[in-house]
């Protein structure tokens, strides 16, 4: 911003000083100068949009005055192509989370060990619950509502979002229902070993989440993909929408204030999901239980209601009649 002040020849104090209708046509030029560098600058739309939320930050009584700046950031936003996230399959996140436990029992550090485990199980609430990064990682023992009396035994979890991104769209209340049963349990566990309501479900940065998360796709791939922890919400709008979910209701239970992107995301994608489907599944187990067998030969045998939940075949035929 201090850059155009000086290529229009314009006073900063004017920004810091002037009207509402002077300010909102300065900061209009300003956009507009970005605009015309996007070619060659690169993050022009968020320079921009920092730099007016700026303005906003020091001068609150602003904040309804700069119309027409915040419409041609619109415009702006409108021309940039989408970028849809890949949706995760179910397949893969299946493979993901027998792969996570696998490694917990390959690991000899029991804070590492107890890590795997608990990735394990976020991945699956976020692909469930539809959760975006950001949510998984500020979750608390606190927000998690687990069967108990009060709920008079439901087979469900109830998960509190607090902070909402879209909080201005569907309130700063909501929450998340999920009912698959292993991730029911394995939420359940977390809680039940965590030492207050405060502490965080993911002790960890969300830069190790992304690390682990990068490694079992690779491992279970062999090649690089364009899966990230935001697929995991794409892939639980999809794997709802699959299962004849009404758009309106998965909107809400998702916390999405467009439906739109997201099923445009699901019908680009979904043709080549069913079609590989079937060979994508077999080289995923195939790898897990290529791992599996090669890291417990000679050991002694799991516990039955222990080895019951790392089993690959017993996890996917407990998802229900998709299998």
């Amino acid at each position: 911003m201090g850059q155009f002040c000086e290529k229009k020849d314009v006073s900063f104090g004017r920004l810091l000083k002037g009207d509402g209708q002077e300010v909102d046509l300065l900061l209009e030029n300003f956009v507009n100068d970005l605009y015309d560098q996007r070619a060659t600058r690169r993050s022009s739309l968020r320079i921009a949009k920092h730099g007016v939320l700026y303005i906003q930050v020091i001068r609150p009584r602003l904040r309804h005055q700069l119309k027409s700046t915040w419409a041609t950031i619109k415009a702006w936003e409108e021309q940039q192509p989408s970028q849809l996230r890949s949706p995760l399959p179910i397949v893969l996140l299946v493979s993901m989370i027998c792969k996570a436990r696998l490694l917990s029992e390959v690991t000899s550090d029991s804070k590492t060990r107890r890590r795997w485990l608990v990735f394990s199980s976020l991945i699956g609430l976020g692909f469930f619950g539809m959760l975006r990064p950001g949510e998984i990682f500020n979750l608390r023992c606190g927000d998690i509502g687990i069967p108990n009396q009060l709920s008079f035994g439901a087979p469900c979890i109830t998960i509190r979002i607090s902070k909402p991104k879209n909080f201005r769209q569907l309130g700063h209340s909501q929450f998340v229902v999920v009912s698959q049963p292993d991730i029911c349990n394995w939420v359940t566990w977390i809680c039940s070993v965590s030492k207050n309501s405060d502490e965080r479900l993911w002790d960890a940065s969300p830069t190790e989440f992304r690390r682990m998360f990068k490694v079992c796709i690779e491992k279970l791939l062999r090649t690089k993909s364009r899966f990230s922890p935001a697929s995991l919400r794409a892939g639980g709008a999809t794997f709802h929408f699959d299962g004849c979910q009404d758009v309106g209701r998965l909107r809400l239970s998702g916390g999405k204030s467009s439906a739109v992107g997201r099923c445009n995301n699901r019908q680009g994608i979904s043709k080549d999901q069913v079609a590989n489907q079937e060979g994508f599944l077999f080289t995923c187990i195939a790898c897990t239980f290529s791992s599996f067998i090669g890291s417990h030969v000679g050991a002694s045998p799991w516990p039955w209601s222990f080895r019951r939940f790392f089993h690959p075949l017993e996890v996917l035929q407990r998802l229900g009649p998709l299998w």
